[in-house]
C-alpha cells in the first residue's frame, strides 16, 4: 500500500502593522495544535482526501485607541501563506500547495472566507471589521487531497512538509 504523510507546521505567526493607531496592542497566540499531520494510511484518504475540523486555535487580542484612550475605528485581517512555492518531499518530491485547503472560523465575529486554497502568497482568511470584540478565538480547519483537480491519488508516496505563516494584519 502507498503511504503519504503531509505534516504541516504552523512555524511563524506575525503582525503586520499598516499605519497603526497611536495606542494598538495586538496579539495573535496558538492556543491549540500548532502541527497538523495528514496520514494517508487507507486508500479511502489516499483516493478522497480527508478534513481535520477545528485542528488549530488562535486567540487574537486587539485593542486600538487615540491619544486620549478611546476607542479608533480600526480593523484587523488574518492572513495565510507557505514559506515555499510548493509542498516538498523528504525524497525530493513535490506536491502543488493547493493540494491543501484551510478554513477559519471566527465564531460569528468577523466576515469569514470560506475554504481556501493554501498559496505561496497571502491569502484572507478572517476580515474582523471595524472596532472588533477585543477577544476572538478563531479555529482552523484543513483539507488535504480533497480536491478533484489536485488530488493524493497518482501521486509519488513521500514524507511532504510544508510550514504555513498567519499574520495578523492590523489594518486602521
Amino acid at each position: 500500500m502507498k503511504r503519504f504523510v503531509l505534516i504541516i507546521t504552523i512555524c511563524l505567526i506575525s503582525i503586520k502593522l499598516i499605519n497603526a493607531q497611536a495606542d494598538t496592542v495586538a496579539r495573535l497566540t496558538t492556543i491549540a495544535s500548532g502541527t497538523v499531520d495528514f496520514y494517508f494510511n487507507s486508500e479511502n484518504k489516499i483516493n478522497n482526501g480527508f478534513e481535520l475540523t477545528n485542528f488549530t486555535r488562535f486567540r487574537v487580542y486587539f485593542v486600538a485607541t487615540d491619544n486620549l484612550g478611546n476607542p479608533t475605528a480600526a480593523a484587523w485581517r488574518l492572513l495565510v501563506r507557505s514559506n515555499t512555492a510548493q509542498i516538498d518531499g523528504d525524497a525530493g518530491n513535490t506536491l502543488d500547495l493547493r493540494t491543501v485547503q484551510i478554513f477559519a472560523d471566527s465564531g460569528g465575529n468577523g466576515t469569514d472566507q470560506g475554504w481556501v486554497s493554501l498559496a505561496g502568497t497571502d491569502v484572507l482568511l478572517v476580515d474582523a471589521g471595524v472596532n472588533p470584540a477585543n477577544t476572538i478565538d478563531v479555529t482552523i480547519s484543513y483539507r488535504c487531497g480533497m480536491d478533484a483537480t489536485y488530488p493524493i491519488a497518482g501521486q509519488t508516496p513521500d514524507h511532504y512538509y510544508v510550514d504555513l505563516i498567519f499574520t495578523l494584519e492590523l489594518i486602521p
